[in-house]
């Protein structure tokens, strides 16, 4: 009896976890097609979350038992996202500014895990620092960058070549590229509805 309960269990688990992950990525898919369809509405949204940030992680560090360090890291990473949101929805994933925060965002997480290793915490006060404090910014930049491919020139960015802007279409990886990959996939596997006449 004990084994079948067992085998049900993880059986539930592997459902579940499945039902999660398909979940999120419909989440994600979502989230980059409204960053894609308001760039404007979403940079003014970032820029608020980062403000929030930054605030609630100063306040932590001056009338919180957290570290200085840990402090002092999450304000550095987040000056750095900051600079990556002047350009925003332009994000050159091979410039300095972009790798610099790529590795802050190590470095934070780092620091945090170190911290929260060293001295004990209630578990929902880890998770409200790291929703918070560690993954808010990283995240909506991480859904920002399918924006990059869909919105055109200006006058006040630089105008690219014609055959620049070909060569970006052609190459074409995104998190939004990667999704309808995966859903053309999943479409081309599932039965289609038949039409009713």
């Amino acid at each position: 009896r004990e084994m079948l309960l067992q085998l049900l269990s993880w059986i539930s688990f592997l459902i579940s976890l499945g039902l999660g992950t398909l979940f999120f990525a419909a989440g994600l898919y979502y989230l980059a097609e409204l960053v894609e369809e308001h760039t404007v509405l979403a940079k003014k949204v970032l820029t608020n979350v980062w403000r929030f940030v930054m605030v609630t992680t100063v306040l932590l560090g001056l009338f919180s038992p957290l570290s200085f360090t840990l402090s002092l890291v999450g304000l550095v990473a987040h000056a750095s996202y900051f600079v990556l949101l002047q350009t925003f929805p332009f994000f050159d994933l091979t410039s300095v500014q972009f790798i610099i925060s790529a590795i802050l965002v190590v470095a934070h997480h780092y620091a945090a895990f170190s911290h929260f290793g060293e001295v004990y915490y209630p578990f929902d006060q880890v998770l409200a620092y790291f929703t918070i404090c560690v993954w808010a910014m990283p995240f909506g930049l991480f859904v920002s960058l399918t924006a990059n491919e869909n919105v055109l020139p200006t006058l006040g960015e630089q105008a690219a070549a014609p055959d620049t802007l070909e060569k970006k279409q052609r190459k074409g990886f995104s998190l939004l590229s990667a999704l309808n990959f995966i859903k053309s996939r999943t479409d081309s596997l599932l039965p289609e509805r038949g039409r009713s006449v």
